[in-house]
């Protein structure tokens, strides 16, 4: 499950309450807004030294300013059936059920 979010610079932060398997992540299963706009998503993949952390690294379009008045939010997208590539899952093959709208906290 998805305890916490956090948004540092370019780094979207994702902790789980379980071991993640360091499998190859797809970008395209996350989506993040600030303030209402999609933000691009240019990579996702499992933290390295802890793996109860996925690390996204986001880019905003021109002129968009995230500062800690911002609302930003994360959605992720697990697709139906049971996938063990470009999914989020645990050491036992659980799949993250898919999140939608999860707050994140800028820091």
């Amino acid at each position: 499950k998805l305890v916490s979010a956090d948004l540092d610079d370019n780094i979207l932060t994702m902790e789980f309450d379980s071991i993640i398997s360091n499998t190859k992540l797809s970008k395209n299963r996350f989506k993040v807004k600030a303030n209402g706009k999609k933000l691009k998503v240019k990579s996702a993949s499992v933290e390295d030294n802890d793996e109860s952390f996925v690390n996204l690294v986001v880019q905003t379009k021109r002129k968009q300013i995230i500062d800690l008045q911002s609302e930003v939010t994360l959605s992720y997208s697990d697709p139906k059936g049971d996938q063990s590539k470009q999914v989020i899952e645990d050491l036992f093959g659980n799949d993250l059920l898919s999140v939608n709208s999860f707050f994140v906290d800028i820091v």
